[in-house]
């Protein structure tokens, strides 16, 4: 058994460094991996990021967005959380062992928690049942992993604040995220923090298989140059993968959102279909609709778009 910890808060770096650990591990290993990230949402696999998240607001802040790998929701993370991965062989996996490790985990620290029936974990608090975990998986032929965040003294705010739409669209593919009341560990036991955490998870991690853990502590400066770590982090960190990976949508906007190349005064409205991040038609409904020319758009990032816009209004 190992457990790695990671010295690094950069989001992609760190989704590469868990994939790097995931490929590269003995596939017969037990393994966890510790780590926290700088302030982020980190959306799933198959999600899109103008429905999930609220864009404008967390490019202001420099609020990074980040694609894993895994399905499942969105969710905030900063120093205040730690997040796990545990990596197991395909032939013994099993969800609920993970899960029983947390439990036992923050039961060292006399919280209570559960699993949910959307694979949450949930404490009951005063006012009522609250989530403190969210988990997501991946499976391959030799190996799974199971990762996930435990709130500790996350900016609740800021997780309401950046957990907001930008866009709601006419229609969308993808996964959507359900919401739910969460709660900080830290305001249920002010003893928690993210070193005695993860003392917890590693003691209960080896009492669960029975054994003695090895640990490692990874540091940025020493892995980002290996090559398979780079190429994984230049696929997190790429334009392509964390906005041209989004399945199609269709937005209304007002012709006015769109800049220029606008017939008249840009008085009515646009249907805007984007796939793979980009403008791939748009049906205008105005008086003269045969004056717009989206020929000027096709093709371009929706970002872009956006971006354009907050620029006017911080310029206006």
């Amino acid at each position: 058994m190992r457990v790695f910890h990671s010295t690094s808060g950069d989001p992609w770096f760190n989704l590469a460094l868990e994939e790097w650990i995931f490929r590269t591990n003995p596939p017969e290993r037990q393994t966890l991996f510790l780590w926290r990230n700088d302030p982020s949402v980190v959306i799933g696999r198959y999600q899109n990021p103008w429905v999930e998240c609220n864009l404008p607001a967390m490019n202001a802040a420099g609020v990074h967005l980040v694609r894993r790998q895994s399905g499942g929701g969105t969710v905030y993370h900063d120093r205040g959380n730690t997040n796990f991965t545990f990596i197991s062989p395909a032939d013994s996996y099993q969800q609920d062992h993970n899960f029983r490790i947390l439990v036992n985990a923050l039961a060292w620290f006399g919280l209570q928690a559960y699993r949910s029936e959307r694979n949450d974990l949930l404490v009951s608090t005063d006012g009522g049942k609250r989530k403190v975990s969210g988990n997501a998986f991946k499976h391959t032929r030799e190996r799974c992993f199971h990762h996930g965040t435990l709130l500790i003294r996350a900016d609740l705010d800021r997780l309401q604040e950046y957990l907001r739409p930008s866009e709601r669209p006419l229609r969308a593919r993808g996964t959507r995220s359900v919401s739910s009341p969460v709660a900080n560990l830290g305001d249920l036991c002010k003893t928690i923090s993210h070193d005695s955490l993860g003392v917890a998870l590693r003691e209960a991690f080896a009492a669960f298989y029975g054994g003695a853990c090895s640990e490692e502590t990874l540091h940025q400066e020493d892995l980002a140059a290996l090559p398979e770590v780079e190429n994984y982090y230049r696929k997190m960190r790429s334009w392509e993968w964390r906005y041209g990976a989004t399945p199609e949508f269709v937005l209304e906007v007002p012709l006015a959102q769109l800049g220029g190349h606008i017939p008249e005064n840009g008085q009515g409205r646009a249907e805007v279909v984007i796939d793979e991040g980009r403008i791939r038609d748009i049906m205008v409904h105005c008086s003269d609709p045969g004056r717009f020319r989206k020929e000027a758009f096709l093709g371009m990032p929706w970002d872009e778009i956006m971006s354009g816009q907050e620029d006017q209004k911080i310029k206006g």
